[in-house]
């Protein structure tokens, strides 16, 4: 929890300076991310969820408790389910190994 405390605090720091609009919170290849409106329709290709659209007054000021407490539970969840397709993801690839040989 504190890794990902950390990293919305992080996030919600970088997102000062994306200027006026939106940020959108992703979680991308197993990693947080913060972007505003022009960098998420640039993003590039892969594996990304958005977690939270982010306002402006959110990163100057902080997440208030609750905000903060679903925004965590939020991405304990994400690392939960990114830790399960791995997971598959080696079953899988250990299964075609086997019927292979």
């Amino acid at each position: 929890m504190i890794c990902h405390e950390s990293g919305l605090q992080e996030m919600l720091e970088i997102g000062l300076y994306l200027g006026s609009g939106q940020r959108y919170l992703l979680y991308y290849y197993g990693r947080l991310a913060i972007t505003n409106d022009a960098g998420l329709m640039r993003w590039p290709e892969g594996p990304k969820v958005i977690v939270a659209v982010i306002k402006a007054q959110e990163c100057a000021c902080g997440l208030s408790p609750a905000r903060k407490s679903y925004l965590l539970a939020k991405l304990r969840s994400l690392e939960d389910v990114r830790k399960i397709q791995s997971r598959q993801a080696g079953e899988d690839r250990c299964r075609l190994s086997l019927q292979r040989s």
